[in-house]
């Protein structure tokens, strides 16, 4: 396998959860059995596209796990056909919503024809998540953490432009992402627009924002699934925004993406397509 996976399994001593992708995998993963867990019972082996975000937020947010141990994704190297075979001889537990053999397509496709919350244990609303929302916060998502086969995860300029015209003045607007997509927010966008905003580009206090907002307007990212995760009636718009020229049928052979059935199609939001 690697060096670095190899290690991992080598030194920890407890039952562990597995996953591997974003940060909206690892929440889903987490609300799996985070909840119910006494503490340190278990730890977490996460193979993530960003580390060192993933990393942060997880030993912020999650306290009564002992260990979750990150491994790039560039740094992960696998068999797929005898890769659960080892998790399961080192004692995983689950894992979460990565699908066996890394079979995404048929997987997630199968996934759909019941949902998410039955085909994988999902919890849609886990306890370590639920919170009262602040009334005055709208929160927004203006990008994702990169783009996908056949989405460009933007809320383009315009659109983007009308949203915030359009927010009650009597509340805070909070835009969450990264100090990139903040330069690249305000290269975009009028000086007048900009002054509106408060940006927070910290994982921390942007998984908070998401949580205790009142509205949520975002990407098909992770910030949606937390503010669904943290409120049942909590207002949560989520803007598609797919390439003209990649289409899902010659990504995977459907007329639709199947990650759709995980991230989207169960969890009760507002589509807006753009």
């Amino acid at each position: 396998m690697n060096n670095q996976f190899d290690t991992i399994l080598a030194i920890r001593n407890k039952p562990f959860y597995f996953g591997i992708g974003g940060i909206g995998d690892f929440l889903l993963l987490m609300s799996t059995f985070y909840d119910d867990m006494r503490k340190d019972e278990f730890d977490v082996i996460f193979v993530a596209n960003d580390a060192i975000t993933i990393g942060v937020l997880g030993r912020n947010i999650f306290h009564k796990l002992d260990n979750i141990f990150i491994v790039s994704i560039k740094n992960f190297d696998f068999q797929a056909d005898t890769f659960f075979n080892v998790l399961s001889e080192n004692n995983c537990v689950g894992t979460g919503v990565t699908p066996k053999q890394f079979k995404y397509v048929s997987e997630w496709e199968e996934c759909g024809k019941t949902d998410v919350f039955d085909y994988y244990g999902v919890i849609k609303y886990p306890r370590w998540c639920r919170t009262e929302k602040i009334s005055n916060i709208i929160c927004i998502q203006p990008f994702g953490g990169g783009d996908d086969k056949t989405k460009k995860k933007e809320i383009p300029t315009d659109d983007l432009d009308v949203l915030i015209a359009q927010c009650d003045l009597n509340k805070k607007i909070y835009m969450i992402g990264s100090s990139d997509d903040k330069k690249r927010f305000i290269s975009n966008h009028s000086e007048e627009t900009v002054e509106k905003i408060f940006w927070v580009d910290s994982i921390c206090d942007a998984f908070g924002i998401a949580q205790y907002c009142s509205e949520f307007y975002g990407v098909d990212s992770w910030g949606k699934t937390v503010a669904r995760m943290s409120d049942p009636n909590k207002k949560v718009v989520v803007y598609s925004n797919t390439y003209e020229d990649h289409s899902t049928q010659d990504m995977f052979g459907l007329d639709y993406d199947p990650g759709d059935n995980v991230f989207l199609k169960d969890w009760d939001y507002e589509i807006e397509k753009v």
